[in-house]
């Protein structure tokens, strides 16, 4: 035992060298702002053999007794979103004030037919709302219903949701209620301010009826050529799908009445060419439909940088192009060593939104061109099949930087946008997270006039109807070609 304890005070020596400091701090919930029982402190330094773990107590605070040096101090909770450590400073005494650790929100749904029964095994996404949106990309949840037709989806952050189903998971079937039309944001579950939300969706159970016909034969597409068929509604994730071969008939059954979209695609290595119809759908079958597929249109073209010697290529820039009538995947190009780009995937004579993404650094897009054709603002909408567009970038775009002003305590980053007052002008927004001092800045800003706001945490910003709340508390900026502008920023509750 006394080994033990000369170990122990031998073990404190170094510790007892160095001036003794303190950590304080108080830790509560982001929907009520009331202390949080029981989360569990870990810091962790050079000067530590082993980390150091505390508890919060009734109150909410805490209170850790360590040397001066730089640590490392993370927190957690069962039932609230975990916060990544943070590196801290420790002089002396440090109040951290009020952490905030944010609520898992839990979306509880109850699926039942029209009669009341339940709906069993259906499987139910959540997505989230971004940008005025339904985001099918980003799946905030995704479950079945147990045979009380119930599911639960937890975890998900603070935001607003709407409920989805696969069509294709259960055929003849067509959701009401909270998804009466396809990802209606009006119709979006509001999780902001509140941990938990329970609804009733309920379905119509409708027969449908059979859609069959033939895939054509052609040079492109020879007999027996494998192809997927999809049923699908126009500007929805929802699908009804079957697969063909050239030449003989496919069938898709249980279809519900509707207008659809009825897309042949033919997957090839580093390719996709579709074939598209819109159909309508009533109580009777449809035989004898023909669907052709074209050969792929690619859209081509050549990015450069603007140069005082002239332009001069720029590789590494993505270019996506989404479909403006169907709702396809977007192609993605590369621009390659000599700034030329090749999108395939595209349907011969059909329009696309063009997005020019990952731009090197301190760069905008300055003009874009489609044969003779200035594209004068964004989004801008191009051919397939057409002339090579052509991309100029610009570097004499301005800087933007600011610091907001401490709120006490850690884990506090603010969320920046910089919206062009022209809200059509997409490509012009700009956003970032303020680092560890509340620091912010934005290069490469298109000349024009802004607005700067500073969200306390990541929001629904695109769009002129989404800022419109926030109109009062916006900074507005002018930027000049190269100017370097330092801006004053409040933040601006979200919630």
């Amino acid at each position: 035992m006394l080994k033990i304890s000369l170990l122990f005070f031998a073990s404190l020596v170094p510790l007892l060298s160095q001036s003794a400091a303190s950590i304080e701090g108080r830790i509560i919930d982001d929907i009520r702002g009331q202390a949080i029982e029981n989360v569990r402190l870990v810091l962790s330094g050079d000067n530590l053999k082993i980390p150091q773990v505390t508890y919060t107590g009734a109150d909410g605070k805490f209170t850790l007794s360590v040397p001066e040096g730089r640590y490392k101090i993370g927190l957690e909770k069962a039932g609230f979103l975990p916060i990544p450590a943070e590196e801290i400073e420790v002089r002396a005494k440090v109040e951290l004030g009020d952490i905030t650790l944010t609520t898992k929100r839990t979306i509880f749904a109850t699926v039942t037919w029209r009669d009341g029964e339940p709906v069993v095994d259906a499987i139910l996404m959540a997505l989230p709302v971004k940008e005025g949106k339904a985001s099918t990309s980003n799946l905030g949840g995704e479950g079945r219903t147990d045979d009380r037709g119930m599911i639960q989806f937890s975890g998900l952050r603070p935001g607003r949701y709407v409920i989805n189903t696969l069509g294709s998971e259960i055929p003849g079937i067509v959701p009401r209620g909270i998804v009466s039309k396809p990802l209606d944001p009006a119709t979006a579950i509001d999780l902001i301010e509140t941990a938990e939300s329970t609804v009733s969706i309920v379905f119509d159970e409708r027969v449908g009826v059979d859609v069959e016909g033939k895939i054509a034969i052609s040079p492109n597409i020879p007999a027996g050529t494998s192809v997927s068929v999809d049923l699908r509604i126009p500007g929805d994730s929802q699908s009804i799908r079957g697969t063909a071969r050239a030449g003989e008939t496919f069938k898709v059954s249980k279809v519900p009445a509707g207008t659809y979209q009825l897309v042949a695609t033919r997957q090839l290595t580093g390719e996709i060419q579709y074939g598209i119809q819109t159909i309508q759908v009533g109580g009777s079958p449809i035989r004898d439909l023909t669907v052709s597929i074209p050969e792929s249109a690619p859209i081509t073209g050549k990015i450069e940088m603007e140069d005082v010697n002239g332009p001069t290529p720029a590789p590494n820039v993505n270019v996506r192009a989404y479909a403006n009538k169907y709702s396809l995947g977007a192609p993605l190009a590369r621009s390659d060593a000599k700034g030329a780009f090749r999108a395939t995937a595209t349907i011969p004579g059909e329009q696309y939104q063009l997005t020019i993404e990952s731009l090197p650094p301190g760069t905008y897009v300055g003009t874009v061109t489609q044969g003779a054709q200035m594209l004068q603002k964004d989004p801008f909408i191009v051919t397939a099949n057409a002339e090579p567009v052509q991309i100029l970038l610009k570097k004499d775009g301005g800087k933007l930087n600011g610091q907001l002003p401490p709120r006490g305590g850690l884990f506090r980053p603010a969320f920046v946008v910089l919206a062009p007052k022209d809200r059509q002008l997409t490509s012009a927004f700009k956003t970032i997270a303020t680092d560890r001092k509340r620091a912010f800045q934005f290069s490469g800003i298109a000349p024009g006039a802004y607005e700067l706001f500073a969200f306390d945490q990541e929001s629904d910003y695109l769009g002129d109807e989404s800022l419109k709340k926030y109109a009062a508390r916006a900074i507005s900026v002018t930027v000049a070609p190269n100017a370097v502008l330092s801006m004053p920023l409040e933040v601006v509750n979200a919630r």
